[in-house]
């Protein structure tokens, strides 16, 4: 009897949906729009009658801090139920995680094509690697080797106070604390913080620009260099640069920096320019040891569903 499992990676906008066999191999690979369902059992019941299959066991990422088997996206309305995920859809086991943990857990089986180095290509040592993610929030985890078992730490650490290194990004955290008062990272790094953030950039110059979504700012950067945009992407870099070398300090990284999301991915070629691995570097009295330590842009399409099937098929996952 083929082993199979339900793996979906859930996000404030997207969930991905797939069925995992005992060797890790993924298929019926589809994404779903959120708002387009009621609740995440309405969406899963639709997926399993389409294809068919009806798996035991089930693993689930969810953009969201996770306690007790339970949890709600940050970014969106649903909330999920391990257990009750188990009682609808007679289930043998249900695991929930928070989804940097699956993405932590599929670094080690990320190859090739799938990861692209960040600046130069540096061969990192053995021990810890890092992953972050802008996207419809800010996610980060790490993945910490213990003999032959693999320990994926869960945590918020999107939320931690952004802290500017700058006269600039002073100017642009007096901005954002009369809006929201305590300002985190992640208040800058995810889609809602490339508005928060170009918004802040252009009041600093005394102008007020048009509403924009996050789609907009990164299409029009990415095709005009010369644009409001191109320089809200070229902030961004440095921030998300600055807090990837403060994770990988925090961590003890020394087998690389990952980062993933929806719009670490999407401007990847704003990452490589060379302002985001100069901030990453530029450590003072550390900059030397972060220096040593690869950074990667994920590119694979689905890591964190790789992660959940190694997670629910091979030994020495937690």
């Amino acid at each position: 009897m083929v082993r199979q499992g339900l793996v979906a990676d859930v996000g404030g906008t997207n969930a991905r949906l797939a069925i995992a066999d005992g060797d890790g191999s993924l298929h019926h690979v589809e994404i779903y729009r959120c708002e387009d369902y009621s609740s995440f059992a309405e969406l899963v019941r639709q997926y399993l009658e389409r294809i068919d299959i009806h798996p035991r066991l089930a693993a689930i990422a969810i953009a969201g801090p996770v306690v007790r088997q339970k949890s709600g996206l940050t970014n969106g309305p649903w909330g999920i139920d391990a257990g009750e995920m188990v009682h609808e859809f007679s289930l043998s086991q249900c695991l929930l995680v928070n989804d940097f943990t699956a993405l932590a857990w599929s670094l080690i089986m990320l190859e090739g094509d799938e990861l692209e180095p960040i600046g130069p290509k540096i061969t990192g040592k053995s021990g810890v690697r890092a992953v972050l993610g802008p996207g419809t929030g800010l996610g980060v985890s790490s993945l910490v080797p213990v003999g032959n078992t693999m320990f994926a730490m869960a945590g918020e650490g999107g939320h931690v106070s952004f802290a500017p290194v700058d006269r600039l990004e002073a100017e642009i955290l007096k901005i954002l604390q009369l809006q929201f008062g305590r300002v985190s990272v992640e208040r800058i790094l995810c889609g809602a913080g490339l508005v928060n953030l170009h918004r802040a950039l252009a009041e600093i110059e005394g102008r007020k620009l048009p509403d924009v979504t996050p789609e907009q700012i990164t299409d029009e950067g990415l095709g005009d260099a010369d644009s409001d945009s191109a320089r809200t992407l070229k902030v961004f870099a440095g921030v998300l640069g600055s807090f990837a070398g403060d994770l990988a300090l925090t961590t003890g990284a020394t087998a690389g920096v990952y980062v993933t999301g929806g719009v670490g991915v999407k401007i990847g070629s704003v990452l490589q320019s060379g302002g985001f691995r100069q901030r990453f570097e530029d450590k003072g009295r550390m900059s030397a040891l972060v220096s040593g330590i690869p950074t990667y842009l994920v590119t694979a399409p689905t890591p964190a569903l790789v992660g959940l099937a190694a997670r629910l098929f091979r030994t020495g996952y937690y």
